[in-house]
């Protein structure tokens, strides 16, 4: 390992240490004590302490030190174990640029992170958690990072490719109703991001391609034991995904066709302008089609 690499994860090791001591549990923590530690930087989304880091980088740029999660985006974002956090979108694009560039050298030298949010039992504090990044979405423009509440040592935790998938499973045994909510919870902001990578970023149905407005739709939903292996989910805005989890249209598993529940409900009702999935270049796993297929025609009064 680099020697100035071995140095700064020393650093933030005595950060974390320091934090821990005083405030078990990393919560309710003053933000003063964060700048005094050079964990947080202000009011910035991503801090990197250039003068601290730019020599990891020979000098251009920097090295992500923290983010600052405002929770301003959809709750599947966020979870115990990951957060999806967005890049950042100011007037000042050279600046963000430079803080996106930052916060990917972190993930390519495998160096934790913090991750700072205000503290849920009081808005003038902070919570904060250990990030590592595991990957990144230019398109969506997204980072998926890892949470903890202890120390990370780097360890290699970035995503195999999209290509690298295992063989397709269908299904995942959820033990209970309310262990399948928690873990729905923990899996989404993890889900999400690979649906997103597999698909791009847009609606697979209409033209919405902002991120903040999309969604990771499960084909064969958890409440039925269905995976979050990102062949069965698809990319949809929160308005189609309603509509399908409300099945008025599914998929014909053999044209990828778009299919209406059958009381007169159309296209056009429902704002959809792509009446098929044969414009993805990575498709749904035949078999999750095939299932929810079956299950809207259920649903629907179409078989028994």
């Amino acid at each position: 390992m680099d020697e100035r690499i071995r140095l700064e994860l020393n650093r933030r090791r005595a950060m974390y240490e320091e934090l821990a001591r005083s405030y078990p549990g990393l919560t309710g923590i003053p933000p003063q004590l964060l700048r005094d530690l050079r964990i947080y930087g202000g009011y910035q989304g991503i801090y990197y302490d250039k003068a601290n880091t730019s020599t990891l980088v020979g000098g251009a740029g920097g090295v992500t030190v923290s983010i600052l999660h405002t929770g301003r985006h959809y709750p599947d974002d966020l979870s115990d174990t990951h957060i999806i956090y967005h890049y950042p979108e100011t007037s000042r694009s050279g600046h963000d640029m430079a803080e996106v560039s930052a916060t990917k050298n972190a993930g390519r030298l495998e160096i934790p992170i913090f991750v700072v949010a205000h503290s849920s039992q009081d808005e003038t504090l902070r919570d904060v958690s250990v990030g590592i990044i595991q990957e990144w979405h230019d398109e969506a423009a997204i980072f998926l990072i890892a949470l903890s509440k202890e120390w990370v040592e780097p360890t290699s935790q970035r995503l195999g490719r999209a290509d690298g998938l295992p063989r397709f499973e269908l299904t995942t045994p959820r033990r209970s109703r309310e262990v399948s909510r928690r873990e729905r919870s923990n899996n989404q902001p993890l889900f999400k991001f690979s649906v997103l990578r597999r698909y791009g970023s847009k609606c697979a149905v209409c033209y919405v391609s902002r991120v903040e407005m999309l969604q990771a739709a499960h084909i064969r939903p958890v409440s039925e034991n269905g995976s979050d292996d990102p062949r069965n989910g698809l990319v949809l805005c929160a308005n189609h995904h309603l509509a399908f989890d409300a099945n008025l249209f599914a998929f014909d598993p053999e044209t990828l066709e778009v299919v209406y529940k059958p009381s007169g409900v159309t296209g056009v009702d429902l704002g959809i302008t792509n009446e098929s999935l044969r414009h993805l270049k990575n498709k749904p796993h035949p078999d999750a089609l095939m299932w929810r297929h079956t299950y809207w025609k259920r649903n629907v009064g179409l078989s028994n």
